[in-house]
Parts: C-alpha cells; sequence; structure tokens
C-alpha cells in the first residue's frame, strides 16, 4: 500500500449557480455624540500690529514737529544773516565816519604831550600766576545717565 497515492476529496457544499439575492441591510442610526458648543477666542485686533501702527503714527508726529522746528531755525538763520549784513554796512559807514572826523597824528601828538611812549618802546614784563586745579567730582549715576541720554538724542 505503499504505492498507492492518497486522495482526499473535499466536499464543499454548493448551491448551485443562480445569484444570490442580498437583502439591503439596514441602516442603523449611530448615536452621534451630542454637539458641545465651542468657546472660541477671537482675537479681531494683533496687538502688536496695534503696537507697531502707533509707533508709527507717533514716529510721523514726531518728524513732523521736527520739520518745522527746522523750517523755524533756516527761517531764524536768514533774520540773523540780514540782521549781520546790516550790522557790517553800518560798521562801515560809522568807520569811515570816524576815519573823516579824527586825525590820528593830532591824537598822537596829545598822547605823547601827556606822557605815553609807543608800544615797542615800552619795557615787558612777563607774569605767570600758577591757579591750583579744583577737584572734579565725579559725577554721579544719574548724572551719568542724563549725560548718556543727552549724547544719545543731541
Amino acid at each position: 500500500m505503499a504505492n498507492q497515492i492518497d486522495i482526499r476529496y473535499i466536499n464543499f457544499s454548493t448551491e448551485g449557480n443562480a445569484a444570490r439575492k442580498f437583502a439591503p441591510a439596514q441602516k442603523e442610526k449611530a448615536q452621534l455624540p451630542s454637539a458641545r458648543r465651542r468657546t472660541r477666542r477671537v482675537v479681531t485686533i494683533d496687538p502688536l500690529a496695534m503696537i507697531g501702527v502707533a509707533v508709527a503714527v507717533c514716529m510721523i508726529i514726531f518728524m513732523g514737529i521736527g520739520v518745522l522746528r527746522l523750517q523755524a531755525a533756516q527761517e531764524k538763520n536768514v533774520q540773523m544773516a540780514q540782521y549781520v549784513e546790516s550790522l557790517s554796512e553800518k560798521n562801515t559807514a560809522l568807520q569811515a565816519e570816524f576815519d573823516a572826523v579824527c586825525d590820528l597824528d593830532e591824537v598822537r601828538q596829545l598822547a605823547l604831550a601827556l606822557g605815553m611812549i609807543p608800544k615797542l618802546e615800552a619795557p615787558q614784563t612777563d607774569i605767570r600766576m600758577y591757579v591750583p586745579e579744583e577737584p572734579v567730582a565725579a559725577p554721579s549715576l544719574w548724572e551719568q545717565i542724563g549725560t548718556f541720554l543727552a549724547g544719545l538724542f543731541a
């Protein structure tokens, strides 16, 4: 029996060749979780953006003030230049009037008559004085901070 092939027959049950009709599955209504009300935190205005806008507005205001101060300083500079020009003209006119009225030879003779001598003939003496330096106190912390800020914004 060693030469015999071991055959096994498997019997599957078949129902024939007709297609099955499946009954539609009943849809079970799933129990949905209850809708919870979400608390939404809505930030309508970004705080950093508002701070940036505020800083920009302040900078525009300060720049406008600076422009106005610059214009005022330029106007004052023009006025001072005109004033210096008028004083220079007045000085020239007064110098011409003085030269016309005053005779320098007469003034020299009057000075010599009073006992004055020319500057070149006068004896020269050098006097030296030594003034001790006052000790400078070290500035306090607040003075240093004030000096730093004044240098920073000057």
